[in-house]
């Protein structure tokens, strides 16, 4: 437990969601801790062959768990992005981040979902 709690995630840490031409997201990660959270905490299941994670199909609400998941994977600071599997979805939905949480105080200098590099 010591270790995991150790592997926090960093500012450069991807993980790829993409969204296959069936709607369902499958998750591709190679940091522990972010395994950690996909498979104990949002109940995704990991796929020995290919080792990506994904939802069991009888779980209705799938992309709208993925997306919660990626936020959360991105409070923790990990970099998560999300594509479609096919590459004419990919050019036409350019890949993206989930919003961060907004703060209830703005930070001066800071526009709102966007992220200042230090």
């Amino acid at each position: 437990m010591k270790a995991q709690t150790n592997a926090a995630g960093g500012p450069h840490l991807p993980v790829t969601i993409t969204f296959g031409t069936d709607d369902r997201p499958r998750v591709t990660t190679v940091y522990a801790r972010a395994l950690y959270e996909l498979l104990t905490r949002d109940g995704f299941l990991l796929d020995p062959a290919t080792g990506q994670c994904y939802l069991p199909e009888t779980v209705e609400d799938a992309a709208q768990r993925t997306l919660q998941a990626g936020r959360r994977l991105d409070e923790l600071g990990f970099s998560p992005v999300i594509t479609a599997a096919d590459s004419t979805a990919a050019s036409a939905n350019r890949p993206y981040r989930p919003a961060p949480s907004a703060p209830s105080v703005p930070v001066p200098g800071q526009t709102p979902g966007r992220r200042v590099s230090h």
